[in-house]
């Protein structure tokens, strides 16, 4: 199964609607997707999905999306959000999953 980052990001945009934000760089065609924690509001999760490269293209990666996604964590150092850390990647993981298993399905 390949695994389209696009439809991932937009199936998170969607499911986290009240707390994510998206920003485009037109000129570079990179996607942001920022994800707040619903619990503190405070820590987050920055996705970056890069265009797919040519040499990738070239090499045979038939894989269908647009690229390479990086993801950040955002929380401020001068407060112990740890619990809240551990809740809020609990819940992203387990909506990855439910995405996963709905296209599995």
């Amino acid at each position: 199964m390949n695994l389209n980052r696009t439809e991932l990001l937009d199936f998170l945009s969607r499911y986290h609607s009240e707390f994510s934000r998206e920003l485009y760089e037109e000129e570079n065609n990179i996607r942001h997707l920022v994800i707040l924690n619903s619990h503190t509001f405070d820590l987050l999760l920055h996705f970056i999905l890069y265009p797919k490269q040519d040499n990738e293209t070239e090499q045979g990666n038939n894989v269908d999306d647009n690229g390479k996604v990086v993801v950040n964590v955002v929380c401020r150092e001068a407060l112990d959000f740890k619990e809240f850390e551990l809740q809020f990647a609990a819940d992203l993981a387990r909506t990855i999953g439910y995405w996963l298993w709905h296209k599995l399905t």
